[in-house]
């Protein structure tokens, strides 16, 4: 099973994929597995970017003087 960057799942066997299809709580876990990693994309991994970028932007201006 994989998930890329737009919460598309693949499945690499039939069988994982009949599984998930007929089986409500996998497909409720992973649903949950999928909430959790957007919520920890946006919430931390994000922010955290964009602070390591305006430090880099400051040692870059830094760097100049």
């Amino acid at each position: 099973v994989s998930i890329d960057t737009n919460n598309n799942i693949t499945l690499k066997t039939p069988e994982l994929k009949e599984l998930l299809y007929t089986n409500l709580e996998l497909k409720g876990y992973l649903i949950e597995l999928n909430i959790i990693n957007d919520i920890l994309i946006t919430q931390r991994l994000v922010p955290l970017n964009d602070k390591f970028k305006d430090v880099a932007n400051n040692l870059k201006i830094m760097s100049k003087n």
